[in-house]
């Protein structure tokens, strides 16, 4: 089961218990969790993708989102973790990966406006928040 990491505790604490989000667990695997918030029409899919020391998070990020055919990916500094993120606007997606524990995470919000974009990277914001007990 996902609940491994503190990354996916605190995800499922937190998104599932907020009080102004519909969150619900569309479906869960070993490494990942699918998400969504019906009544916003927003996805979010967290996974744990490799263990950080199989390769640097900056390779991971660049070749995820070569492979999904994305923009390049940046630094961003989100919740006190430095991460890497990129956007794949063809398939409304925004991807931050970040190494947590040991472990590369990687969220990947599905949205098509800004407006839904921005709250669910609102959402991933208070995951990790919550993650490192803030």
């Amino acid at each position: 089961m996902f609940k491994k990491s503190l990354v996916a505790g605190a995800l499922l604490a937190s998104l599932i218990g907020a009080a102004n989000a519909e969150w619900a667990v569309v479906s869960q695997e070993d490494n990942s969790v699918v998400m969504a918030d019906q009544a916003v029409g927003v996805s979010l899919v967290i996974a744990e993708v490799d263990a950080s020391s199989d390769a640097p998070v900056a390779e991971v990020a660049k070749a995820s989102s070569q492979n999904m055919g994305c923009n390049e990916a940046s630094t961003l500094n989100l919740g006190g973790y430095d991460g890497y993120y990129f956007e794949c606007p063809a398939s409304n997606q925004f991807v931050f990966l970040f190494d947590a524990e040991g472990t590369t995470n990687m969220f990947t919000g599905v949205c098509d406006s800004d407006d839904k974009c921005q709250y669910v990277g609102e959402q991933i914001g208070r995951v990790i928040l919550a993650a490192k007990g803030q």
